[in-house]
């Protein structure tokens, strides 16, 4: 669950720092300060969810084939992991960037 952490952590610090072109649709209460901003229980635990899946997942691999994989076989799959763990946190910003402006 650490590795899935740590790398939430990397890939939320490096898209905040890419220098990437401000995104005109702004949010949907014109607010955009996380802890200013008043966020509904379920809005809160679907945040949650989304910072914690790839922990929960890499952590649920573990589990299941701790002494059974081969080195190949984790490096496959920390490998792949970590392309849909970089997709999921780009994949917002990417869709919004190339939506049509009307």
């Amino acid at each position: 669950m650490l590795c899935g952490l740590l790398l939430t952590w990397l890939l939320l610090y490096a898209y905040s720092h890419m220098d990437l072109p401000a995104i005109s649709d702004g949010a949907s209460r014109g607010c955009r300060e996380l802890g200013e901003c008043p966020v509904s229980w379920w809005e809160g635990g679907l945040l949650l969810a989304y910072l914690l899946a790839p922990a929960f997942i890499f952590g649920s691999i573990n589990a299941i084939a701790y002494k059974s994989w081969s080195r190949k076989k984790w490096a496959i799959a920390l490998s792949i992991g970590a392309m849909f763990a970089s997709i999921l946190y780009l994949e917002p910003y990417a869709t919004r960037l190339l939506q049509p402006h009307a």
